[in-house]
């Protein structure tokens, strides 16, 4: 006997304007809380299955060898010497120099201006 999915499966109605933008103002805030509220439970003893399973020694392994990629790529990305930690002002001003002229074309130099004086 071969059952259909798509029977199973019903089409819920679009959400209003208003509806939509509940949901995803109210899920990003809604989450972390259910996230806190879930920790915070577990610490106090009213954790229950979700405190042993989280409790469990299963995690340990897991959770030193994220803390350790966390502390190791703090000290292999970020390092770097003083003078790349920030630009100097005169990178500043050259940058701001170069703004709206192009750069494919050679730049020309510029042609004093003489002035004759007539007698």
């Amino acid at each position: 006997m071969m059952v259909n999915n798509e029977s199973m499966l019903t089409k819920a109605p679009p959400l209003t304007i208003l509806e939509e933008s509940l949901y995803y103002t109210l899920t990003r805030v809604g989450w972390p809380l259910a996230l806190c509220w879930i920790i915070f439970a577990c610490m106090q003893g009213y954790g229950g299955l979700a405190d042993s399973f989280l409790s469990s020694p299963l995690w340990q392994p897991l959770s030193r060898l994220s803390y350790s990629v966390y502390i190791w790529n703090m000290f292999t990305l970020e390092p770097r010497s003083p003078s790349e930690q920030k630009q100097s002002s005169v990178d500043v001003q050259q940058d701001q120099f170069n703004v709206g002229r192009n750069l494919d074309e050679p730049e020309k130099p510029k042609e004093e201006a003489t002035t004759t004086v007539s007698e």
